[in-house]
């Protein structure tokens, strides 16, 4: 039996824990798993010390991080990294861009393989690390079936368009809802609808924009509910500035819900033909996009159909397996 040591501090709600789940969950029978680090350690600048530290007294045929953090020094046992961004380079500070630039690229030649989760990504990764192309891999990231269009919804009295996920800069909430203003849906009735809580900014400009009626926020929402979160919507904005990959594009898709999305980054490749694309950088573009999925009935029911189909494209089992045959190529 072969062992894998796995960095588990990486699992919790997040794009990279989905990704770590979704592929520990379905490992083959003939492996073991072990935890290197468990979910209570964070990464930061020691990081990769205290990976090597810990890595130099395990014996184990491969070490995979599902983040981007590889030890300091080359270990016994194969490395295989997965990168899923290069937000460091674009929307960090000085420190942050430093030290990915002056000390975890220096890194990475010692490392057995690197997986991306997008062509974007793999492309993005290969500029900037001068790595030859055979060391960098795409396994695309997928869409868990609980998130489905014939599931039970939440039945509240408003249609709403759903944005779900964190509020960094890159993620363009606050154009987001300016350009919910410029759409005037809300004197029709509808509610952009946030994961996570009020935050002081974000209430400062619905109130400037006098949309603090039509500004709902879901609060911490649970993998379990999630779905129903999804499947309720009317449709998702997903307007960043720069992604990876762009999980919630296929889970709206899978849920049946239409998609507006950025045109730039990862976006048009997970999206594909199913979505309206939209210039993130120019709120009239997605007020337009907004205005579009929620009024034009025709472009709806197509891109939910085309949603459907391009989501099932996508497949956890696929994606595994991908993962462990690879992890099989590169262990000891």
């Amino acid at each position: 039996m072969r062992k894998i040591a796995i960095d588990y501090s990486w699992l919790g709600p997040t794009g990279i824990g989905r990704v770590a789940s979704e592929v520990i969950t379905r490992a083959p029978p003939d492996w073991q798993l072990t935890a290197v680090r468990d979910g209570r350690a964070n990464a930061g600048p020691f990081t990769p010390l205290d990976l090597w530290l810990t890595l130099r007294r395990m014996h184990a045929n491969l070490f995979w991080s599902p983040g981007f953090m590889p030890p300091v020094c080359r270990v016994s046992v194969p490395t295989v990294l997965t990168v899923h961004d290069l937000t460091h380079l674009h929307y960090y500070g000085r420190a942050k861009r430093t030290y990915y630039n002056a000390f975890i690229k220096a890194l990475l030649s010692r490392v057995a393989h690197i997986v991306t989760v997008s062509d974007f990504t793999r492309h993005e990764l290969l500029q900037w690390s001068g790595l030859p192309e055979e060391k960098v891999t795409m396994i695309s990231n997928a869409v868990s079936p609980a998130f489905n269009h014939e599931g039970p919804s939440m039945g509240l009295p408003f249609p709403y368009i759903l944005y779900a996920g964190n509020r960094r800069s890159y993620k363009n909430v606050e154009g987001l809802i300016k350009s919910f203003g410029m759409s005037k849906l809300a004197a029709q009735g509808y509610v952009l609808a946030l994961t996570g809580n009020p935050s002081a900014d974000l209430q400062q400009l619905a109130k400037q924009l006098k949309l603090e009626e039509h500004i709902h926020y879901f609060g911490f929402v649970s993998d379990k509910e999630l779905p129903t979160l999804y499947r309720s919507a009317h449709a998702l904005a997903f307007v960043s500035l720069y992604e990876g990959f762009g999980l919630p594009i296929l889970e709206a898709m899978a849920s049946g819900v239409p998609v507006v999305t950025s045109n730039l980054s990862s976006m048009p490749e997970v999206a594909g033909n199913a979505a309206v694309l939209v210039d993130p950088h120019d709120l009239t573009s997605i007020a337009a996009g907004l205005i579009e999925v929620s009024e034009d009935e025709a472009k709806r029911k197509e891109l939910i159909t085309k949603g459907l189909q391009r989501s099932a494209t996508f497949s956890w089992d696929k994606t595994a397996d991908k993962y462990w045959t690879l992890f099989s190529r590169f262990s000891n």
